[in-house]
């Protein structure tokens, strides 16, 4: 017997019904191992996630696309008789195909041209900001300030747009207070020395401390130091400032 013809051909309401329910599972389960995968994936810092995503997102359109074909065969459905019979494809091709076309298209180009990656900084039709997703329609940015812009990728190829990734480091900077009785210049190699043990710093950056103000009440510093790249800067940022406060209370002592 074929069991595609047997699963798509119910006998009876209860069996439609039940076979529309498992279809929907299977797609919520596979649609769910995506997501786990990718979350995996993404805990890895050395990994370009461009590649990844891309698949991610042409897995999850590729399962959603057999789930409805197989959903609409089910309850006998013949979707392209219909889609023919009222002209919805002309009016469909008229109006969205160019625009779905034009993003597929420079999407691809992006992937294969490796000209944008996941992490990179760009600036695009006057924003500017860290790529943190690419699908085949759409980059996301992150800009400085956590404020998240979607770009269709269609922008990518008509706009002039910079990527600042090979020009500009990654810099963590944190505000330090030192006590007056603190020697600087023991506190700043020590601070630089643990830092630099830190598998998301980046030795190569010139890391430094420059000194903002001393005044009665403290010594108020300013600790500039390269990272890999922008991923979990913040959570790097408390990290620093714990081992800041270790060093500086076995200074103080």
């Amino acid at each position: 017997m074929d069991i595609i013809n047997f699963i798509t051909k119910p006998h009876n309401t209860f069996e439609m019904v039940v076979y529309i329910l498992v279809i929907i599972i299977l797609t919520t389960i596979l649609l769910r191992l995506i997501t786990f995968i990718m979350k995996h994936l993404n805990k890895k810092e050395d990994l370009d996630m461009t590649t990844p995503y891309i698949i991610r997102d042409l897995l999850q359109y590729t399962i959603y696309f057999i789930a409805l074909l197989l959903i609409l065969d089910i309850v006998g459905i013949d979707i392209r008789g219909i889609l023919l019979s009222v002209g919805i494809i002309s009016i469909i091709i008229g109006f969205a195909a160019k625009d779905i076309i034009s993003n597929f298209m420079s999407g691809l180009f992006v992937v294969t041209d490796k000209s944008i990656k996941v992490g990179d900084e760009i600036v695009v039709d006057n924003i500017q900001g860290t790529v943190t997703n690419i699908t085949f329609r759409k980059i996301t940015l992150q800009s400085s300030d956590n404020v998240i812009v979607t770009i269709p990728n269609s922008i990518l190829s008509t706009k002039v747009y910079k990527n600042n990734t090979n020009e500009l480091p990654v810099v963590l900077t944190l505000i330090i207070y030192l006590k007056l009785n603190i020697d600087i210049e023991k506190y700043e190699k020590r601070i630089i020395e643990e830092c630099e043990k830190l598998d998301f710093v980046n030795t190569k950056h010139k890391n430094k401390m420059n000194i903002i103000e001393i005044n009665d009440l403290g010594i108020k510093s300013k600790l500039y130091i390269g990272v890999k790249n922008q991923k979990n800067i913040e959570r790097n940022r408390v990290i620093i400032g714990n081992i800041s406060r270790k060093i500086l209370n076995e200074m103080d002592t």
